[in-house]
Protein backbone atom coordinates (compact mmCIF):
# COMPACT_ATOMS: atom_id res chain seq x y z
CA UNK A 1 0.00 0.00 0.00
CA UNK A 2 1.40 3.57 -0.59
CA UNK A 3 1.80 5.63 1.97
CA UNK A 4 -0.58 9.05 2.51
CA UNK A 5 1.86 11.24 2.24
CA UNK A 6 3.03 10.05 -1.16
CA UNK A 7 -1.07 9.99 -2.42
CA UNK A 8 -2.05 13.30 -0.39
CA UNK A 9 -3.36 16.11 -2.46
CA UNK A 10 -4.83 19.37 -0.87
CA UNK A 11 -7.28 19.88 -3.36
CA UNK A 12 -8.49 16.30 -3.57
CA UNK A 13 -9.21 16.30 0.13
CA UNK A 14 -11.06 19.92 -0.38
CA UNK A 15 -13.05 18.25 -3.14
CA UNK A 16 -14.44 16.03 -0.97
CA UNK A 17 -16.11 18.33 1.66
CA UNK A 18 -18.87 18.48 -0.79
CA UNK A 19 -20.09 15.06 0.15
CA UNK A 20 -19.23 15.04 3.51
CA UNK A 21 -21.23 18.41 4.56
CA UNK A 22 -20.39 17.70 8.19
CA UNK A 23 -23.39 20.46 9.46
CA UNK A 24 -25.99 18.82 7.99
CA UNK A 25 -25.44 15.61 9.80
CA UNK A 26 -24.27 16.86 13.15
CA UNK A 27 -27.72 17.45 15.55
CA UNK A 28 -26.03 20.02 17.22
CA UNK A 29 -25.35 22.37 14.00
CA UNK A 30 -28.12 21.00 11.97
CA UNK A 31 -30.78 22.69 14.43
CA UNK A 32 -31.97 25.76 14.14
CA UNK A 33 -30.34 26.69 16.90
CA UNK A 34 -26.70 27.35 15.31
CA UNK A 35 -27.19 29.47 12.32
CA UNK A 36 -24.38 31.35 9.82
CA UNK A 37 -24.25 34.97 10.03
CA UNK A 38 -22.63 36.89 7.53
CA UNK A 39 -21.68 39.48 9.71
CA UNK A 40 -19.50 36.71 11.60
CA UNK A 41 -18.32 35.42 8.52
CA UNK A 42 -16.85 38.43 7.80
CA UNK A 43 -15.27 39.14 11.25
CA UNK A 44 -13.50 35.75 10.23
CA UNK A 45 -11.94 36.80 7.11
CA UNK A 46 -10.66 39.95 8.76
CA UNK A 47 -7.15 40.50 9.74
CA UNK A 48 -8.56 41.58 13.38
CA UNK A 49 -8.49 38.84 16.61
CA UNK A 50 -11.54 40.30 17.86
CA UNK A 51 -14.75 41.67 15.86
CA UNK A 52 -17.91 43.70 17.09
CA UNK A 53 -21.00 44.61 14.84
CA UNK A 54 -23.89 46.54 15.51
CA UNK A 55 -27.31 44.99 15.70
CA UNK A 56 -30.77 46.32 15.82
CA UNK A 57 -33.12 45.84 18.89
CA UNK A 58 -36.49 44.31 18.09
CA UNK A 59 -39.73 46.76 17.96
CA UNK A 60 -41.73 46.32 20.36
CA UNK A 61 -45.04 44.59 19.62
CA UNK A 62 -46.81 45.99 22.51
CA UNK A 63 -46.78 49.57 21.25
CA UNK A 64 -49.90 50.45 19.79
CA UNK A 65 -49.56 51.60 15.96
CA UNK A 66 -50.79 55.54 14.95
CA UNK A 67 -54.28 55.18 13.50
CA UNK A 68 -54.71 57.82 10.22
CA UNK A 69 -57.03 60.51 9.96
CA UNK A 70 -57.48 63.60 7.83
CA UNK A 71 -56.18 66.82 9.87
CA UNK A 72 -53.52 68.43 8.70
CA UNK A 73 -51.82 69.04 11.39
CA UNK A 74 -51.72 66.39 13.28
CA UNK A 75 -48.47 64.47 13.32
CA UNK A 76 -47.27 61.21 13.72
CA UNK A 77 -44.34 60.84 15.85
CA UNK A 78 -41.43 58.45 14.50
CA UNK A 79 -40.00 55.94 16.82
CA UNK A 80 -36.49 55.89 17.40
CA UNK A 81 -34.53 52.83 16.75
CA UNK A 82 -32.31 51.14 19.65
CA UNK A 83 -29.21 49.53 18.15
CA UNK A 84 -26.50 47.44 20.35
CA UNK A 85 -23.07 46.56 19.94
CA UNK A 86 -22.21 42.40 20.23
CA UNK A 87 -18.44 42.05 20.53
CA UNK A 88 -16.15 39.16 20.11
CA UNK A 89 -12.80 36.82 19.37
CA UNK A 90 -12.31 34.27 16.95
CA UNK A 91 -9.85 31.50 17.71
CA UNK A 92 -7.55 30.14 15.01
CA UNK A 93 -6.91 26.24 15.99
CA UNK A 94 -4.63 23.87 14.90
CA UNK A 95 -3.54 20.28 15.45
CA UNK A 96 -0.94 17.78 13.88
CA UNK A 97 -0.93 13.97 12.92
CA UNK A 98 1.78 12.03 12.62
CA UNK A 99 1.07 10.29 9.06
CA UNK A 100 1.84 6.51 10.27
CA UNK A 101 -0.46 6.81 12.71
CA UNK A 102 -3.25 8.17 10.57
CA UNK A 103 -2.01 5.32 8.13
CA UNK A 104 -3.22 2.75 10.25
CA UNK A 105 -6.63 4.24 10.50
CA UNK A 106 -7.42 4.78 7.02
CA UNK A 107 -6.34 1.44 5.79
CA UNK A 108 -9.55 0.71 4.20
CA UNK A 109 -11.07 2.44 1.08
CA UNK A 110 -10.12 5.96 -0.26
CA UNK A 111 -7.46 7.33 2.71
CA UNK A 112 -8.28 10.80 0.92
CA UNK A 113 -11.91 10.89 1.34
CA UNK A 114 -11.41 9.21 4.59
CA UNK A 115 -8.68 12.36 5.89
CA UNK A 116 -11.30 14.39 4.67
CA UNK A 117 -14.33 12.94 6.92
CA UNK A 118 -11.28 13.38 9.71
CA UNK A 119 -10.78 17.07 9.34
CA UNK A 120 -14.33 17.49 9.56
CA UNK A 121 -15.14 15.12 12.69
CA UNK A 122 -12.21 17.49 14.41
CA UNK A 123 -13.13 20.82 12.84
CA UNK A 124 -17.23 19.70 14.10
CA UNK A 125 -15.46 18.81 17.35
CA UNK A 126 -14.10 21.35 18.26
CA UNK A 127 -16.95 24.14 17.57
CA UNK A 128 -18.90 21.84 19.42
CA UNK A 129 -16.26 21.74 22.29
CA UNK A 130 -16.48 25.78 22.00
CA UNK A 131 -20.13 26.03 22.19
CA UNK A 132 -20.29 24.20 25.38
CA UNK A 133 -17.58 26.02 27.32
CA UNK A 134 -19.34 28.86 26.17
CA UNK A 135 -22.53 27.67 27.88
CA UNK A 136 -20.99 27.08 30.72
CA UNK A 137 -19.39 30.48 30.88
CA UNK A 138 -22.75 32.09 30.46
CA UNK A 139 -24.41 30.04 33.32
CA UNK A 140 -21.61 31.10 35.48
CA UNK A 141 -22.26 34.74 34.60
CA UNK A 142 -25.81 34.51 35.05
CA UNK A 143 -25.43 32.79 38.21
CA UNK A 144 -22.94 35.48 39.69
CA UNK A 145 -24.72 38.68 37.89
CA UNK A 146 -28.44 38.32 36.98
CA UNK A 147 -29.88 36.51 39.35
CA UNK A 148 -30.00 33.46 37.83
CA UNK A 149 -32.42 34.01 34.94
CA UNK A 150 -31.51 31.35 32.75
CA UNK A 151 -31.07 29.04 35.79
CA UNK A 152 -33.74 27.01 36.79
CA UNK A 153 -32.15 24.68 39.81
CA UNK A 154 -34.29 22.18 41.52
CA UNK A 155 -31.79 20.12 42.71
CA UNK A 156 -31.95 20.96 46.48
CA UNK A 157 -35.65 19.69 46.13
CA UNK A 158 -36.87 16.38 47.51
CA UNK A 159 -37.42 13.30 45.35
CA UNK A 160 -38.95 13.80 42.00
CA UNK A 161 -39.29 17.87 42.06
CA UNK A 162 -35.77 17.90 42.15
CA UNK A 163 -35.31 15.32 39.01
CA UNK A 164 -35.40 15.85 35.05
CA UNK A 165 -38.93 15.90 34.87
CA UNK A 166 -41.56 17.03 32.08
CA UNK A 167 -42.39 19.66 34.67
CA UNK A 168 -38.72 20.95 35.63
CA UNK A 169 -38.33 21.13 31.44
CA UNK A 170 -41.32 23.01 31.42
CA UNK A 171 -40.24 25.49 34.53
CA UNK A 172 -37.01 25.90 33.05
CA UNK A 173 -38.16 26.94 29.35
CA UNK A 174 -41.01 28.95 30.63
CA UNK A 175 -38.64 32.34 30.39
CA UNK A 176 -37.30 31.73 27.02
CA UNK A 177 -38.16 33.19 23.70
CA UNK A 178 -42.25 32.09 22.69
CA UNK A 179 -40.28 30.19 19.45
CA UNK A 180 -38.55 27.96 21.58
CA UNK A 181 -40.97 25.27 19.74
CA UNK A 182 -39.12 25.68 16.96
CA UNK A 183 -36.17 23.25 16.47
CA UNK A 184 -33.42 23.84 18.96
CA UNK A 185 -31.23 21.08 21.18
CA UNK A 186 -30.71 20.43 24.78
CA UNK A 187 -27.55 18.94 25.79
CA UNK A 188 -27.85 16.50 28.29
CA UNK A 189 -25.66 13.89 30.36
CA UNK A 190 -26.06 10.49 29.66
CA UNK A 191 -27.35 9.61 32.48
CA UNK A 192 -30.60 12.42 32.48
CA UNK A 193 -30.78 10.65 28.87
CA UNK A 194 -31.47 7.39 30.23
CA UNK A 195 -34.19 8.63 32.94
CA UNK A 196 -35.76 9.88 29.48
CA UNK A 197 -35.41 6.88 28.09
CA UNK A 198 -36.65 5.04 30.31
CA UNK A 199 -39.80 7.04 30.71
CA UNK A 200 -40.34 6.72 26.98
CA UNK A 201 -40.25 10.46 26.83
CA UNK A 202 -37.68 10.12 23.73
CA UNK A 203 -38.44 10.47 19.90
CA UNK A 204 -37.02 9.05 16.97
CA UNK A 205 -36.94 11.48 14.11
CA UNK A 206 -34.83 11.85 10.82
CA UNK A 207 -32.88 15.01 10.08
CA UNK A 208 -32.65 17.50 7.39
CA UNK A 209 -31.05 15.38 5.19
CA UNK A 210 -33.27 12.54 4.88
CA UNK A 211 -31.27 10.16 5.82
CA UNK A 212 -29.14 10.17 9.77
CA UNK A 213 -31.40 10.03 12.39
CA UNK A 214 -31.79 11.95 15.64
CA UNK A 215 -33.58 11.58 18.87
CA UNK A 216 -35.77 14.48 19.88
CA UNK A 217 -37.36 15.63 23.57
CA UNK A 218 -40.12 18.33 23.23
CA UNK A 219 -38.99 19.02 19.71
CA UNK A 220 -35.54 19.53 20.66
CA UNK A 221 -32.65 17.63 19.21
CA UNK A 222 -31.05 15.37 21.94
CA UNK A 223 -26.97 15.58 22.26
CA UNK A 224 -25.70 13.33 24.62
CA UNK A 225 -22.58 14.50 26.19
CA UNK A 226 -20.91 13.85 29.46
CA UNK A 227 -18.71 17.03 28.90
CA UNK A 228 -19.99 19.87 31.42
CA UNK A 229 -23.01 18.55 32.42
CA UNK A 230 -22.20 17.10 35.35
CA UNK A 231 -20.57 19.10 38.11
CA UNK A 232 -20.69 17.27 41.89
CA UNK A 233 -23.83 15.47 42.50
CA UNK A 234 -25.28 17.93 40.30
CA UNK A 235 -26.70 17.72 36.32
CA UNK A 236 -26.44 20.58 34.14
CA UNK A 237 -28.84 20.26 30.94
CA UNK A 238 -28.65 23.03 28.58
CA UNK A 239 -31.76 24.12 26.63
CA UNK A 240 -30.87 26.12 23.24
CA UNK A 241 -33.40 27.71 21.17
CA UNK A 242 -33.35 28.65 17.83
CA UNK A 243 -31.12 31.49 16.92
CA UNK A 244 -29.01 31.11 20.12
CA UNK A 245 -25.63 30.98 18.68
CA UNK A 246 -24.01 31.95 15.28
CA UNK A 247 -21.10 30.70 14.17
CA UNK A 248 -18.89 30.49 11.13
CA UNK A 249 -15.45 28.48 9.92
CA UNK A 250 -12.98 28.10 7.44
CA UNK A 251 -9.74 27.14 6.41
CA UNK A 252 -6.67 28.68 8.57
CA UNK A 253 -3.16 29.87 7.11
CA UNK A 254 -1.82 26.50 4.84
CA UNK A 255 -4.56 24.35 6.14
CA UNK A 256 -3.43 20.43 5.29
CA UNK A 257 0.06 21.67 4.89
CA UNK A 258 2.53 18.34 5.16
CA UNK A 259 6.31 18.37 6.05
CA UNK A 260 8.77 15.21 7.05
CA UNK A 261 11.98 14.88 9.12
CA UNK A 262 14.25 12.18 7.74
CA UNK A 263 16.27 11.55 10.68
CA UNK A 264 13.15 10.88 13.09
CA UNK A 265 12.25 7.24 14.00
CA UNK A 266 15.93 6.45 13.93
CA UNK A 267 16.13 7.05 10.29
CA UNK A 268 12.84 5.38 9.29
CA UNK A 269 11.35 8.97 8.39
CA UNK A 270 8.32 10.90 9.98
CA UNK A 271 6.10 12.60 8.17
CA UNK A 272 3.03 15.23 9.55
CA UNK A 273 -0.10 16.57 8.14
CA UNK A 274 -1.24 19.70 9.89
CA UNK A 275 -4.95 20.85 10.20
CA UNK A 276 -5.38 24.51 11.14
CA UNK A 277 -8.77 26.16 11.29
CA UNK A 278 -10.18 29.50 12.11
CA UNK A 279 -13.82 29.70 13.89
CA UNK A 280 -16.30 31.65 15.59
CA UNK A 281 -18.89 30.13 17.86
CA UNK A 282 -20.73 33.09 19.49
CA UNK A 283 -23.88 33.46 21.64
CA UNK A 284 -26.47 36.27 20.31
CA UNK A 285 -27.10 39.07 23.14
CA UNK A 286 -23.64 38.81 24.59
CA UNK A 287 -20.15 40.14 24.46
CA UNK A 288 -17.30 38.07 25.36
CA UNK A 289 -14.95 41.00 27.09
CA UNK A 290 -11.81 39.31 27.89
CA UNK A 291 -8.73 41.12 26.59
CA UNK A 292 -5.60 39.91 25.06
CA UNK A 293 -3.64 39.67 28.17
CA UNK A 294 -6.76 37.90 30.16
CA UNK A 295 -6.72 35.03 27.53
CA UNK A 296 -4.40 31.72 27.98
CA UNK A 297 -5.17 30.12 24.62
CA UNK A 298 -1.45 29.87 23.48
CA UNK A 299 1.68 29.48 25.04
CA UNK A 300 3.10 30.56 27.99
CA UNK A 301 5.06 32.58 25.43
CA UNK A 302 2.21 34.52 23.41
CA UNK A 303 -1.78 33.56 24.02
CA UNK A 304 -3.83 35.11 21.29
CA UNK A 305 -7.17 33.47 22.08
CA UNK A 306 -9.48 32.07 24.40
CA UNK A 307 -9.42 28.38 25.08
CA UNK A 308 -12.17 26.33 26.78
CA UNK A 309 -11.28 27.36 30.30
CA UNK A 310 -11.11 31.12 29.39
CA UNK A 311 -14.66 30.51 27.89
CA UNK A 312 -16.07 29.40 30.80
CA UNK A 313 -15.13 32.55 32.80
CA UNK A 314 -18.31 34.00 33.74
CA UNK A 315 -16.27 37.25 34.39
CA UNK A 316 -15.34 37.48 30.23
CA UNK A 317 -19.18 37.11 29.81
CA UNK A 318 -21.02 40.11 29.48
CA UNK A 319 -25.19 39.92 28.77
CA UNK A 320 -26.40 42.93 26.18
CA UNK A 321 -29.96 41.58 25.73
CA UNK A 322 -33.07 40.87 27.92
CA UNK A 323 -33.69 37.66 29.67
CA UNK A 324 -36.65 37.63 26.88
CA UNK A 325 -34.60 37.65 23.98
CA UNK A 326 -32.08 35.52 25.29
CA UNK A 327 -32.72 31.85 23.28
CA UNK A 328 -30.80 29.86 26.48
CA UNK A 329 -31.86 27.58 29.47
CA UNK A 330 -30.03 25.75 31.94
CA UNK A 331 -32.31 22.71 34.11
CA UNK A 332 -29.88 22.06 37.45
CA UNK A 333 -31.07 18.67 38.56
CA UNK A 334 -29.66 15.94 40.82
Amino acid sequence: MARLVDLFDKDVVRSYRTQIRPMEVSPLFNSQAFVTDPDLTDALAAKSMSFGFTYLEPLDPNVEPNYSNTVYNDLAEPRGAVYGEQSGRKAMINESFGVSKLERQLANGDPLLQFAQFENDWTLANLEHRAQATLVGIQADDTANHGGSLTTDVSSKAAEAGMFTPDTFLQATQGMPQDIERRGVIIMHNDKYYDLLRQKLVNKEVASDGITPIETYNGLAIIRSNRMTKFGAKYRTMIIGAGAFGYAYGDGPDNLATDGDESRGNGGGFNTIHLRKNVIVHPQGYSFTAGAADLTGGTKNEALFANWADLQKPDYWQRIASREQVAIGFLITK
